[in-house]
Order: structure tokens, then sequence, then C-alpha cells
């Protein structure tokens, strides 16, 4: 796990792999997800794929009326729970606090993230790892949706657990990354991003259920983390609220400004961290 990202432990599927790596029998693995046979890849175009997602989360107007969103997510192995408060604005900051024995904060607004707890104060996170501070915001794969449009590529059918869904990958610098969604509803099913090294192919997969609406949108509460085959844990999303913070709670702290000023600087586009 360790080559998967040198900041894991800000990972909620770090703490949910470090509950289960304490239980004596370790949990069920999940099945990967299949494809379909090759007679049957009949394949839209990505474009149809994403704009009839963003129709079924509740529309493209409905998303651009999210300013600001938060939440909670509990993580739950047996005698162990940890909790994570998410606050977001699309489309790139991202505030979240882990309370525990020791209270911890990641953020992130643009190309900038840090971590904070009392014992270490203020730290960097490189920009390489960006992606790991967004993917303590599960949902902000659904607000993200519009920008998937023009650079996704359909690849193949597959099924995700018991639902048939269309695969679509994404460009990535960091791996291949693979969004499933479901040819039935529409909705958003999957993530999963693989990564290589000289010896391995490792898969995180994120699975999507139990979709309710909280109006404007149709969101999922419930997401399901493997990695490398092996079933990680859940989490579960409840108190999602909308448009309530203020924008001022994203700044960026002047610890952080200072240390971003002397970091060495990045020739990467925007954003190409991301996935």
């Amino acid at each position: 796990m360790a080559r998967f990202s040198r900041i894991a432990p800000l990972l909620p599927l770090a703490v949910l792999a470090a509950s289960a790596a304490a239980q004596n029998t370790p949990p069920a693995n999940p099945p990967p997800p299949t494809t379909a046979p090759a007679a049957a890849r009949d394949l839209p175009e990505a474009a149809a794929v994403i704009d009839r997602a963003i129709k079924a989360h509740g529309g493209p107007e409905a998303l651009a009326s999210i300013t600001s969103l938060q939440y909670v997510i509990t993580t739950e192995q047996p005698g162990s729970t940890s909790t994570f408060r998410v606050r977001a604005a699309p489309p790139d900051k991202t505030l979240i606090t882990i309370d525990g024995t020791t209270r911890m904060e990641f953020g992130r607004n643009g190309d900038i993230a840090w971590r904070h707890d009392a014992a270490t104060g203020f730290a960097l996170i490189p920009e390489s790892q960006l992606g790991q501070v967004t993917r303590l915001h599960p949902l902000g794969l659904v607000m993200r949706l519009p920008s998937y449009r023009d650079r996704a590529v359909t690849a193949d059918h597959a099924t995700v657990g018991d639902h048939p869904c269309l695969k679509l990958r994404l460009p990535s610098t960091q791996g291949e990354v693979f969004l499933y969604f479901d040819e039935e509803t529409g909705l958003v099913r999957g993530l999963e991003e693989i990564r290589a090294n000289a010896s391995a192919r490792i898969a995180l997969m994120t699975t999507f259920e139990d979709e309710r609406a909280v109006a404007p949108l149709t969101i999922f509460h419930l997401a399901t983390m493997s990695f490398g085959g092996q079933a990680l844990g859940a989490l579960k999303l409840s108190d999602v609220r909308y448009n309530t913070l203020d924008p001022e709670l994203f700044a960026v702290p002047a610890e952080v400004a200072a240390l971003a000023r002397t970091s060495r600087p990045t020739t990467a586009p925007a954003g190409v961290n991301d996935q």
C-alpha cells in the first residue's frame, strides 16, 4: 500500500485497511468488474454517456447551482468507527476534518494542498498527489462530471456488482483511470484506478450504491472500496447539505502559502493530477 501513495494515511481506505488487517478473518473480496464479450461491444460516444449521467444525477442546472456542499463520512469495521467531515466547493476546493485520537485536517484550494495536525503543524502535499485529497471527497466525482465530457473515451461494456455498466477511460498521467456508468439508470457506479510498478498492476476500485434524492441532486450514500482485490470496507455518507458555506472557509492558510512559495515549481498544467 505504501507504494501506491506516500501520503496514504490521509485516505479513508488507509483507515479501513488498518482496521481490516486487525481482524482475524479477512473480509471477502468483491468481484472485479467483468468485461462483456467482443460481440456485445456496441459502444455509445463517451459524451452521450456523461450527458446521461449528469441528467440522472439531477441535470446540468442542478449541478451548476451547487456553490458548496458538506457531508459526513463514517467508516465502520468491527470494533472501529471513524468519522470524516467533508466540506467542498466546486471545482477544486476541499476541506476535510478527521476526528479521532488526534484531530487531522486536509485542505485543497486549486493546485495547493496541505495537511495539519497539532503535533506537526502544517505540511504541504506535493502537487503530484493532489488526487489523493480529491479522493477524500467522493461526491466530487458527481460534481466533476461535466469536466469529463470532452476528455473521456468509451472503452467497453462491463459489470459492476449486479449492474451492467459502460466503462469509460479518463486521461491520466499516473496510471489508468476508468469510470463505470449504470446502463439502466445512467448513474455513476464505479471508479477504478490502476497503478503499475516493475512487478505488479494494482487496482483501487470504489463502487457506489444506495442512491437517494437530496434535492436538487440524486447522490449515492455508500461507497465500497477494494485495493488490489482486497476488500477494505465501506464509506457511509450522511447529513448532505448544499450552499451553506462561506467561501472564505477554503482560503489557503498563511503558513501553507509560505510553504508553497518556497516549494519547487511545477511545469504540469493545473488539474493534471486530479485522477
